[in-house]
């Protein structure tokens, strides 16, 4: 019985050891912020760049220069309300 135990702590320490070592924090994988490009299929050639913080430019000449036309992200936030379990079945019954 004391095997058995002894081979379940080794197991938690070597998993315990071996996330530790794993550990790092989750990044973007955009270096600099850019997050996706749109292209107009039409005779304008018009191009929209959105970066990661919602700045969105826009160019007609296949990109020599950018303008800037706004931020994608300029509305208010969703309004949310935290609920408890009960609340949500009740709201549903």
């Amino acid at each position: 019985m004391a095997r058995k135990f002894f081979y379940v702590c080794a197991g938690l320490l070597c998993l315990a050891i071996a996330f530790q070592m794993g550990v790092k924090s989750a990044g973007a994988q955009a270096g600099s912020g850019f997050v996706g490009i749109s292209a107009d299929t039409g005779l304008s050639h018009t191009y929209l760049a959105l970066e990661a913080n919602g700045q969105v430019y826009e160019t007609t000449n296949q990109g020599t220069t950018w303008t800037y036309r706004g931020n994608a992200y300029s509305n208010a936030p969703t309004p949310t309300q935290h609920r408890t379990f009960g609340q949500v079945k009740e709201q549903y019954r």
